[in-house]
């Protein structure tokens, strides 16, 4: 017998309002989440320990999930990666596919700070930006923003019936249609639904090394910090969570330079009127 596994994922883009998303999908009363939000089974674009669950583990995650329920995860590099995508069809054609995305400039420049908080970045924004081709994948913060192709992918995998893309744009200016939205796509009843804007904000390290310890304390990179987090207590880890980054961290991120957002802007041009072609809505907000 196959396992069950999710009927519909979140697949990216990161730094779009994912977190916010799956957090309200998973308290309907029909939609299950994975007890894991970002399980990156089926992705091949991470680098290894931010994907090494088997395939055991994996399904386990759904293993509570109640016959009538639709179960759901939500990994966001999914959507760069052509493996992730023939994966998740491999494992069922009628898998129903969520996008969210963001203008591709503040989405980058979130991204980069997401990075640097933890420790992870030492470079400049523009230094990275300048050196984009040649870094690590999911450092390219840049080339993430180039969305169309990896959209069309999706399209042609799964059909337009199968696949529904929407804005943090749609979230921010009218959260309870966005869902109802969302709701009619996958066939629940939208009035079950708690509906709450994105409240990710942007946040930043109180001094140089902060944002390691911060990223040391919340991860799951080392044997330390797994074995940490397994003793810890389910119902005291968002208290801690929310204590370590009252002491080590600062919500003043820095605004971008004038000059890089417009360099950007410019760089993603024909970008955003391919995106509008595949997408069929304007997008004249994000050339501004």
């Amino acid at each position: 017998m196959t396992p069950r596994g999710p009927d519909f994922l979140i697949v990216g883009a990161p730094k779009c309002g994912t977190t916010s998303l799956y957090r309200s999908l998973r308290d309907h009363p029909r939609l299950y989440a994975s007890t894991r939000k970002e399980p990156h089974f089926f992705c091949d674009v991470l680098p290894p320990h931010f994907r090494s669950m088997d395939a055991d583990a994996y399904f386990a995650l759904f293993a509570d999930a109640p016959e009538s329920s639709l179960a759901f995860e939500a990994s966001t590099n999914y959507v760069y990666s052509e493996a992730a995508c023939r994966r998740i069809r491999d494992h069922s054609r009628d898998s129903r596919i969520i996008v969210i995305l963001r203008d591709p400039v503040a989405r980058a420049y979130s991204e980069y700070w997401h990075f640097r908080r933890y420790g992870m970045e030492p470079l400049s924004f523009e230094e990275c930006i300048a050196t984009d081709g040649e870094r690590e994948v999911s450092r390219r913060y840049h080339e993430r923003g180039l969305y169309s192709r990896h959209i069309e992918r999706y399209l042609d995998t799964f059909g337009e019936g199968q696949v529904h893309v929407l804005l943090l744009d749609d979230l921010a200016r009218d959260a309870t249609a966005t869902h109802a939205g969302i709701c009619a796509f996958l066939g629940v009843d939208a009035r079950a639904l708690n509906v709450d804007k994105p409240q990710g904000q942007a946040w930043a390290p109180r001094w140089r090394r902060a944002g390691a310890a911060y990223g040391g304390l919340v991860s799951d990179r080392t044997a330390f910090t797994r074995f940490v987090r397994g003793a810890t207590p389910r119902w005291a880890r968002r208290p801690g969570r929310a204590v370590a980054r009252a002491l080590l961290t600062t919500t003043r991120v820095p605004p971008m330079a004038p000059e890089t957002r417009a360099r950007l802007r410019d760089g993603y041009a024909a970008e955003v009127s391919r995106l509008e072609s595949v997408l069929r809505r304007d997008l004249t907000a994000w050339r501004t």
